[in-house]
């Protein structure tokens, strides 16, 4: 399992620059949606968990695509799919959020 960040054409949405993203991280909340409070809640707490990961992520996805001479088309290039993935240990994330708990007497 990991996280990992893709190339415009992927998705075909809006680029945004790292810092402009990561602003949009910091202010992710989802809001209890009727039916599905409990997703929402994992989802936003997954979020806050993995941020530095996520920050350091799209920053490596950035330099990457700065050593292009031409972003746009850079963006477009279908031989570039993922741009930048690290591996995530969920299972051992959680143990490691419950041994802190428990040490910290909560």
């Amino acid at each position: 399992m990991g996280l990992f960040t893709v190339n415009q054409w992927v998705t075909d949405g809006h680029w945004f620059d790292a810092a402009t993203t990561m602003a949009c991280v910091d202010r992710f909340a989802m809001g209890g949606i009727e039916g599905y409070e409990h997703s929402c809640r994992w989802l936003t707490g997954f979020v806050r968990l993995y941020r530095p990961l996520i920050n350091e992520l799209l920053v490596r996805r950035d330099r990457r695509m700065a050593r292009r001479s031409d972003l746009t088309k850079a963006l477009q290039d279908r031989d570039l799919e993922v741009l930048s993935l690290t591996p995530i240990n969920w299972i051992a994330d959680m143990d490691a959020l419950e041994a802190e708990a428990a040490r910290r007497g909560r």
